[in-house]
């Protein structure tokens, strides 16, 4: 067995054995109620720190080592390349493929999710108008989160002017901007 060969098993070998993991200790939860145990190290998993150049991710590592050693056991098959080159050209391939799918998939997958839980989090706070909302235009409102203050730009749900200043509530997110409603005190 080469060495390419090696790395693309275990490149499979780690996720699935996390997969088959993680059905485990699902199964095994209710066993271990009450002693701490929950398959996640204290302070969570590695994993979310990384630069566009260099992930550091367990599954993209993992990526790497599936297209590194696949690229690197199609070559050594099939061309007559020096073995230097042949690693040379596999390890490029198995980062391109890593840089592609953590830019390109996963990267977009996370700001999705973040964005989606901030503006659940957000719906319902008050808010304070940072910069006038036109009638049926948009201002900015600055909100409160558990991160500290946010700024968004908004718009009234009635289309009606807020100026600056104005106490509102978050009703709601609309592509990217938050939906606000005065507060009573005001509208009279």
């Amino acid at each position: 067995m080469s060495v390419f060969m090696i790395l693309l098993v275990i490149g499979i070998t780690i996720p699935a054995m996390s997969l088959i993991m993680s059905f485990v200790s699902e199964s095994l939860e209710g066993l271990f109620a009450g002693d701490g145990i929950d398959g996640a190290p204290e302070g969570g998993f590695p994993g979310d720190a990384s630069i566009s150049f260099l992930p550091a991710s367990p599954i993209i590592w993992c990526a790497q080592l599936i297209v590194t050693g696949m690229s690197g056991e199609l070559l050594t098959r099939r061309a007559a390349l020096p073995s230097a080159l042949v690693w040379a050209i596999a390890l490029a391939l198995g980062y391109v493929m890593v840089l592609l799918l953590y830019n390109g998939i996963l990267m977009p997958l996370k700001k999705v999710r973040n964005q989606t839980s901030a503006s659940a989090e957000l719906t319902g706070r008050p808010a304070v108008v940072t910069e006038a909302i036109l009638q049926g235009g948009v201002g900015a409102v600055r909100i409160e989160g558990r991160s500290g203050m946010v700024i968004y730009a908004a718009k009234s749900s009635d289309s009606r002017m807020i100026p600056q200043g104005v106490t509102v509530i978050v009703t709601g997110f609309e592509s990217g901007r938050a939906i606000v409603t005065e507060t009573d005190t005001r509208k009279n």
